[in-house]
């Protein structure tokens, strides 16, 4: 049962950071990577940005800059300008569809947020307190994944003892 636990967290954990591997279309007709996403928002969030602000806030060089400001261009989310005096900086922006991506983004992760919200006010103050304490303590040891097998726990092959 012990081990049970653990591997469903890890087997949640896999399967969030698949998920977030995986392209979604958030309204656009298109389907976004995660990292574009990042991308558009920081647009959105930083209007008028150019390139080297945006290299800086997203921690990316400039040219991962202008490779996503080129893709995201292609498929009408963000467009580049130059401001009047300065024909040397490009500036980005989110298009009309642009800003309809960043609201289905929005909207996709406020659903998510109240499905599980409402869970959890399901919950009774010791279920929640239970469940804060697990959490807490599975981020503060280096636990890793272990295998359910016949009742029995496996830890890199090797029969984990009855107390974990």
């Amino acid at each position: 049962m012990l081990c049970e636990v653990i591997s469903k967290y890890f087997n949640n954990l896999d399967s969030y950071l698949n998920d977030e591997k995986s392209p979604r279309d958030y309204g656009s007709g298109q389907l976004l990577y995660q990292s574009e996403i990042n991308f558009i928002n920081a647009i959105y969030n930083n209007p008028e940005s150019n390139a080297m602000e945006l290299s800086k806030k997203l921690n990316i060089t400039r040219g991962a800059v202008t490779q996503y400001g080129n893709k995201l261009e292609e498929k009408g989310i963000v467009s580049r300008y130059l401001k009047e005096g300065n024909k040397k900086e490009k500036y980005y922006k989110l298009t009309d569809l642009g800003y309809k991506v960043v609201s289905g983004y929005i909207q996709y992760h406020k659903n998510a947020n109240k499905e599980i919200c409402n869970y959890l006010s399901s919950l009774t103050p010791e279920e929640i307190s239970i469940i804060t304490e697990f959490l807490d303590r599975i981020s503060d040891l280096p636990v890793t994944k272990c295998n359910f097998d016949s009742g029995k726990c496996y830890f890199d092959n090797e029969l984990l003892k009855e107390v974990i």
